[in-house]
């Protein structure tokens, strides 16, 4: 969760690469201040939810 980040170094102290690198799938809430350091084979992942208040589940590069 990156909501409460202000600067990327912010990121980089809490030990990102660690994460984003592990090998292993890692969600991310907020990811807008840290997509310039994402990496190459990250996906996209929405929620959205619908009128009817069911959920929307989009996925994308």
């Amino acid at each position: 969760d990156f909501y409460r980040i202000k600067r990327l170094t912010e990121a980089y102290d809490m030990g990102c690469d660690e994460y984003f690198y592990s090998g292993r799938p890692c969600f991310i809430e907020w990811p807008e201040l840290v997509e310039g350091i994402l990496p190459m084979e990250a996906v996209r992942v929405s929620i959205n939810e619908l009128p009817d208040g069911s959920r929307q589940v989009t996925m994308g590069d």
